[in-house]
């Protein structure tokens, strides 16, 4: 029971890892300047629609 334990701690640890360096990946990318500009667009396009 001991071991199992351990054993989903480690993964725990391994998965909150991955899930961490998605979200810096996914940061990175949000600001990158096509999704910038992208995201200008749409806003400047909603105001236009109203």
């Amino acid at each position: 029971m001991r071991k199992a334990l351990e054993q989903l701690r480690k993964m725990e640890r391994y998965w909150n890892t991955i899930l961490e360096a998605f979200k810096r990946y996914a940061e990175g990318k949000m600001k990158h300047p096509k999704v910038e500009a992208n995201r200008n667009g749409a806003a400047a396009r909603k105001e236009s629609e109203r």
